[in-house]
């Protein structure tokens, strides 16, 4: 009996619906359905009920869950158990381009002295790939910001910062932010979709209507076109940002609700807390100005 089978059942009976359960999986509906079909035929029995878009688990499948909830979190621990030879498994991290800092590599060299660990191997990507990357373990851990969408059970999703929102510009007259927005070209930044769109909400709350001239997944791309006079933009306030204004300025949205989280996630339930909470302290600390006095 294949453990990933059992999983995709427990997510279908938690989120009610086999599309939903694929959505969470990274997998097609179909496959989800083949993987059920073959526990029923294994264990002689009906799991679900299919009626229309709904799914209901029978009194067998109800009887079955607990039990399957535990292989699964067996097998779980069985992985991570393999892991815990820091000295020959490499710590797999993966970051979003805005977490990324020219002095990351040399803080992870030190993580990697002062926790033992082999080395530190460091992908940067965007989050829906980084998401799906860890949901198969193929990484560790990943630094990206909240995902809107539902993670699998195995996972730990830890706090790191907020990062408020803020209008970058070069208005010189004294207006307010509202009033730059409305009046000027503006740049407009696109998270990936898995992640909550601030600007755009900030926008639709106050009911402006500014004149977008293109939009870009990337925030270095909008420093570059703020700085050069090209319009104004709404972006999260991402490490390194308060050294790098040149012609720019910033002003920044007080209202916490428009903030964007960063979070770690890991796949890690405990074999390596020291690593993980210094792991943390650096990407904290990229909030300071001066990153290059940081020490682990």
């Amino acid at each position: 009996m294949d453990s990933r089978f059992l999983e995709s059942l427990v997510k279908v009976v938690d989120t009610g619906s086999f599309a939903q359960a694929a959505r969470v999986q990274h997998l097609t509906a179909a496959a989800i359905s083949q993987r059920i079909r073959a526990l029923e035929i294994e264990l002689g029995t009906t799991l679900l009920l299919r009626n229309g878009h709904s799914t209901k688990p029978t009194e067998a499948c109800l009887k079955l869950i607990p039990q399957a909830k535990k292989i699964i979190n067996e097998v779980y621990s069985l992985r991570n158990n393999m892991k815990h030879n820091l000295k020959l498994a490499p710590f797999r991290l993966g970051v979003i381009p805005s977490q990324w800092s020219p002095v990351l590599p040399k803080k992870l060299h030190l993580l990697r002295e002062s926790t033992l660990t082999a080395r530190v191997s460091l992908s940067i990507n965007i989050s829906t790939a980084l998401l799906e990357q860890i949901s198969k373990n193929e990484i560790d851990a990943i630094v990206i910001e909240r995902p809107q969408v539902q993670i699998n059970d195995n996972l730990r999703c830890i706090h790191i910062r907020k990062e408020p929102l803020v209008l970058l510009h070069r208005d010189s007259e004294s207006k307010s932010i509202n009033d730059i927005v409305n009046t000027n070209n503006f740049i407009e930044y696109l998270p990936d979709h898995i992640c909550t769109n601030m600007a755009k909400k900030y926008i639709h709350d106050h009911s402006l209507n500014p004149e977008s001239i293109c939009d870009t997944t990337s925030l270095a791309t909008i420093k570059v076109l703020v700085n050069d006079g090209v319009g104004v933009s709404l972006v999260p306030k991402w490490p390194g940002l308060d050294g790098c204004l040149e012609n720019m300025k910033m002003a920044e949205i007080v209202d916490t609700k428009y903030s964007r989280e960063i979070v770690l996630i890991t796949n890690d339930n405990g074999g390596r807390k020291e690593l993980l909470d210094r792991l943390i302290g650096i990407f904290q600390d990229f909030n300071h100005p001066d990153l290059h006095d940081f020490m682990i």
